[in-house]
C-alpha cells in the first residue's frame, strides 16, 4: 500500500472513492460493525519449544494466522463495491483477485461454498463482459479440502487470465487432476513444468504462475506480453518480496531495486534455473541472462528466475501475495 498508492487505499462510497487518508469518511463508511481480527504469529528457523513432553525445533521461518473474519469467510462482496466497480470497470486495465481460500465447506445456515463462490465468479464474468481487455489474476490459496481447492480452480479458469500458486497448492491440483506429483514438493523445476503444463493443457487455464521459495516461474500460453516483459516482472516481484522479507516494509522503487540488489539470490533457484536449461534446448529466441531463463515447451512460454533470499526476515506474512501482486501491476505497466 506503502509503494503503490501513497499510503492511500480506496473505498467506494456513495458513487466515490473515498481515500483511507480521510479518516472522518472513512469513520462514517465503516459505522459501527463488529471488528475483524487476524492474528499473525511468526516464527523463525531454529525456534524451539516443548509441546506435550516433546522437544520441538522449527526447521524454516513461517507463520502461523488465526482469524475471525465471517464477512470474507462468505466472500462477502459490500455493495458499494459492487455498484462502483462495475461502473467504473471499463476505467480499469486489471484487478487483482484473492480470498477464496477462506471459504469453508459448509455454513451454519446449510449454504455451501458452491453458492458463495457462483455469486463472485459472475461479479467478475460481468467486468469481464463489460470491459474484455480487463486483465484478471487471482491467487489459489490452501484450502479447507482439494475438492474444494480444485473446485474453485475450475471456476476461475473461464474468467482469470493468470492463476497463482506455491508448489503446495501446485501438488493438490496435480492429486485431483490424477498427475505426477512427484518433485513438486521438493521444487524441482522440472517437474513443476511438466505438472503446470498437463495442468493447462487438461484445464484450457491460458496461465499459471508459481511461486516458490526458492525460484519463480511461469507458464502461459498468453501471447499479450513478451518475454522480456514477463522476466522483467517476475525479477520486480522478486525484488519485491525480498525487501519486504528483509525489512517489513517497501520503499520507493529506486530505493527498493537498489537495496533488493544487496540481496543474495537464491542459490538453489540458481540451479533450478541450470536445470530448465539443460532440460529444454534452446530456441532462436530463447533467453538465457542474468539467472532469467525463456523457453518454449509443448507449445507454451516458460519464464522463470530465482527468488532473492534474506537471511533474517522480520516479515513472512504476504510475501507470495507481494510477489504476485508486484508482478501483476509491472506487467500492466510494461503493457501500456
Amino acid at each position: 500500500m506503502s509503494f503503490f498508492s501513497e499510503r492511500a487505499i480506496y473505498i467506494p462510497d456513495g458513487g466515490e472513492a473515498v481515500s483511507s487518508r480521510d479518516q472522518e469518511k472513512l469513520e462514517e463508511h465503516i459505522g459501527d460493525e463488529g471488528e475483524l481480527i487476524h492474528f499473525v504469529f511468526d516464527f523463525k528457523h531454529g525456534d524451539s519449544f516443548v509441546f506435550s513432553g516433546n522437544g520441538i525445533s522449527v526447521p524454516r521461518e513461517n507463520r502461523f494466522i488465526a482469524s475471525y473474519d465471517p464477512l470474507n469467510l462468505e466472500l462477502h462482496i459490500d455493495e458499494q463495491f459492487r455498484k462502483y466497480a462495475l461502473e467504473h470497470i471499463n476505467e480499469m486495465d486489471g484487478a487483482l483477485i484473492s480470498g477464496y481460500h477462506l471459504l469453508r465447506k459448509e455454513y451454519p445456515d446449510g449454504s455451501s461454498y458452491k453458492e458463495k463462490l457462483n455469486r463472485s465468479m459472475k461479479q467478475l464474468s460481468e467486468w469481464k463482459k463489460q470491459n474484455k481487455g480487463l486483465h484478471i489474476h487471482a491467487e489459489l490459496g490452501h484450502f479447507e479440502s482439494e475438492e474444494m481447492a480444485n473446485d474453485v480452480f475450475n471456476s476461475l479458469v473461464p474468467v482469470a487470465d493468470n492463476i497463482g500458486l506455491n508448489e503446495d497448492e501446485l501438488a493438490t491440483l496435480a492429486r485431483m487432476n490424477e498427475l505426477d506429483t512427484v518433485g513438486i514438493l521438493e521444487m524441482d523445476s522440472r517437474a513443476i513444468i511438466e505438472t503446470a503444463v498437463s495442468l493447462c493443457e487438461a484445464s484450457g487455464q491460458k496461465r499459471i504462475q508459481i511461486h516458490t521459495h526458492e525460484f519463480v516461474l511461469s507458464v502461459s500460453s498468453d501471447t499479450c506480453s513478451e518475454p522480456e516483459q514477463v522476466l522483467e516482472s517476475l525479477h520486480f516481484g522478486v525484488d519485491c518480496a525480498a525487501t519486504f522479507a528483509c525489512y517489513g516494509k517497501l520503499y520507493s522503487r529506486e530505493e527498493l531495486l537498489q537495496i533488493a540488489s544487496s540481496i543474495s539470490e537464491s542459490k538453489t533457484g540458481k540451479k533450478q534455473m541450470q536445470k530448465i536449461i539443460d532440460y529444454i534446448p534452446s530456441g532462436e529466441h530463447d533467453i538465457t541472462r542474468r539467472y532469467s531463463v525463456f523457453r518454449k515447451y509443448r507449445g507454451y512460454s516458460i519464464c522463470a528466475v530465482p527468488t532473492r533470499i534474506c537471511a533474517e526476515p522480520v516479515a513472512t506474512v504476504g510475501l507470495g501475495d507481494t510477489i504476485s501482486s508486484a508482478i501483476f501491476l509491472r506487467e500492466l505497466e510494461l503493457r501500456a
